[in-house]
C-alpha cells in the first residue's frame, strides 16, 4: 500500500473516529478529568507552599527575638537575609498560582468540544496535504506487509 494511500485511510479514520458526537462525549469527559487532576496538584502544591512560607514565618520571628535580645551576629544577620528570601520567593510563587488560576478553564462543555472538532475537520478538509505533511511529522507511519493468517 503507498503512503499517500495510507495517508488517505489515516485521515478518514480520523474523521470516522474522531470526528464524531460519541468521540466528543469521550473528549469532554477526558478534558475534565484532566483539567481536575491539574487542579488539585495546583491545590497540593499551594498548600505546601503555604506550609513552607509558615515556616519561614515563624524562623523569622524567632530570629527576632534572638536580635531584640541582643544576639546579634554574622550567623544572625546570614540567617536574616536567607529567611526573607526565602519569604519573598514562596510569595512569589504564591502570586504566580493564583495569577494561573485565572487563566485556565475549569470545565469544558459538549459546545466547546464539538466547535474545535469541526475546526479540526475544516482544517483537515481545507488542506489535505498539509495535514497528511503534519501526521508524517507527528505520527510514525510504518508500512509493513500483512501476513496471512493461518486457518483455525
Amino acid at each position: 500500500m503507498k503512503i499517500d494511500a495510507i495517508e488517505r485511510t489515516l485521515l478518514a479514520a480520523i474523521r470516522e473516529k474522531v470526528l464524531n458526537p460519541a468521540a466528543g462525549r469521550y473528549l469532554v469527559v477526558g478534558v475534565n478529568q484532566h483539567l481536575e487532576r491539574q487542579a488539585a496538584q495546583a491545590m497540593d502544591q499551594r498548600r505546601r507552599l503555604e506550609q513552607q512560607l509558615e515556616h519561614i514565618e515563624a524562623e523569622l520571628a524567632n530570629i527576632e527575638k534572638a536580635i531584640l535580645a541582643g544576639v546579634v551576629t554574622d550567623t544572625t544577620t546570614a540567617l536574616l537575609k536567607d529567611r526573607e528570601a526565602q519569604r519573598q520567593s514562596l510569595r512569589a510563587r504564591l502570586q504566580a498560582l493564583d495569577g494561573q488560576r485565572g487563566k485556565g478553564r475549569r470545565r469544558v462543555d459538549d459546545a466547546l468540544i464539538a466547535n474545535q472538532l469541526a475546526k479540526l475537520d475544516e482544517v483537515l478538509n481545507e488542506d489535505t496535504e498539509a495535514a497528511n505533511a503534519f501526521l508524517r511529522q507527528h505520527v510514525k507511519i510504518r508500512c509493513t506487509r500483512a501476513t496471512p493468517t493461518a486457518p483455525r
